[in-house]
């Protein structure tokens, strides 16, 4: 690997402050991540990725530019820095990290092994206004945690606004694992429906949050902090077996309710034993199998593993439908669908909206429904809100749905009492 390169963090920051007090004009600092080495080192061995890593340290330097000159460190077994001068402005310090991501994507070839690293950049940018080092290097890695929660390939800028972002996802995920160990989180019901009777086929189980001082998160902002720290796994069966204690005392109250539909993540299906934590929470909630639905992420499907397909397969055989939850959206193939042994897709809700209006989303709902039918696969309409959007729904061949036309979420209670005066 070529060099010189600065070889902590310490001696990182103590360059860049020799750089700003005898500067004109602007810095960047720019992060780079490699996001792969345990995997790299498992498959290939030390040497060889030890290799790799010099082949990606000498195109990072390569790519940095003679402005880096011997600023450039390694901040860790993984991670390269370095301190760029004279780009001009913020849109070209973006370029350079684009640039960077799109060059460091190229295959690298080690010991006739060709492969493409997996990587994130963080980058921060200062026209000279008093940032001291520490400041910018650390703008630089919440940049580069910003991307990385966008997944490999990715690249941010800083901006201000991403440290008051980032400080409330620290601040949701200690909180949400407090309120994940003294069960804070609730569960919250909605009827999924005949389209033609209103009837309810199944019930969805929604998990929902009310924090102590922020008040009440949206799913979309603390199932993907759950997702990315692993919180999901006892999160999603705290899930599952309150859905089933609830639906188990609707019996027990003389109501007749459809099967609960639970949400299940690929960390929870990656780990072993998913298959008898589920039976456990059946038997102790004294539900059959046929009683339970578990949703499954259309992005789920590309993450299979053969261990996740064996454990899918015996859910099934159990008796338990799956269901490939926002279908539409993800990149899932026809072979996923072929091969895994699900029940239903559930078209996601961004093709319902404008169903009654735009003719392309009708098309593709119907062409959803044909294909779905070929694979004797049953289709579900999310996020209904429109007598319009049913009608056009059943036209387009799909006889099953929910969304707030028919019933928001609602607590345990409130469920309990529309199933018992409305039967739904």
């Amino acid at each position: 690997m070529r060099g010189p390169w600065l070889q902590d963090r310490e001696s990182f920051d103590a360059a860049l402050a020799v750089h700003l007090r005898g500067r004109s004009g602007d810095t960047t600092v720019i992060v780079l991540e490699l996001m792969d080495l345990p995997d790299l080192a498992g498959t290939y061995g030390s040497h060889t990725t030890l290799a790799i890593l010099g082949e990606a340290g000498d195109r990072f330097l390569e790519i940095a530019g003679p402005g880096a000159g011997d600023l450039t460190a390694r901040l860790g077994e993984s991670r390269f820095a370095a301190i760029v001068t004279g780009l001009g402005n913020r849109d070209m310090a973006f370029r350079l990290a684009r640039r960077l991501c799109r060059e460091m994507a190229r295959p690298i070839t080690v010991r006739d092994v060709r492969l493409a690293p997996t990587f994130c950049v963080g980058a921060s940018y200062s026209e000279g206004h008093g940032e001291t080092a520490t400041e910018l290097a650390d703008q630089a890695e919440t940049a580069l945690a910003e991307a990385r929660r966008h997944g490999p390939g990715a690249f941010c800028l800083f901006s201000p606004d991403m440290e008051d972002r980032m400080r409330r996802r620290m601040l949701l995920r200690g909180s949400l694992q407090y309120a994940i160990d003294v069960q804070g989180l609730h569960v919250h019901y909605q009827p999924i429906v005949d389209l033609v009777t209103g009837r309810a086929r199944a019930i969805e189980a929604l998990a929902r949050w009310n924090h102590p001082e922020l008040g009440a998160q949206s799913p979309a902002d603390f199932i993907p902090t759950a997702e990315s720290s692993g919180m999901i796994v006892a999160l999603g069966e705290q899930m599952l077996r309150r859905a089933l204690k609830d639906r188990q005392g609707w019996c027990r109250a003389g109501l007749d309710p459809p099967p609960v539909a639970v949400n299940v993540s690929a960390h929870q299906l990656q780990r072993p034993g998913f298959v008898e934590m589920a039976t456990r929470a059946l038997a102790e909630a004294e539900a059959r199998p046929e009683d339970l639905e578990l949703e499954l992420t259309e992005g789920t499907l590309i993450e299979t593993t053969d261990a996740m397909l064996e454990q899918l397969g015996l859910l099934s055989r159990m008796g338990i439908a799956l269901t490939v939850d926002d279908f539409g959206t993800g990149f899932s193939s026809l072979r996923y669908l072929r091969d895994m042994p699900v029940k239903r897709l559930k078209i996601d809700q961004y093709f319902i909206r404008d169903i009654g209006d735009d003719a392309r989303d009708f098309s593709i709902v119907r062409a959803i429904v044909a294909m779905a039918g070929a694979l004797k696969l049953e289709v579900v309409a999310e996020g209904i809100e429109t007598d319009t959007q049913r009608v056009k729904l059943l036209e387009a061949g799909c006889r099953v749905g929910q969304g707030y036309f028919f019933a928001q979420p609602m607590a345990e209670a409130a469920f309990a009492a529309r199933l018992r005066d409305a039967g739904v």
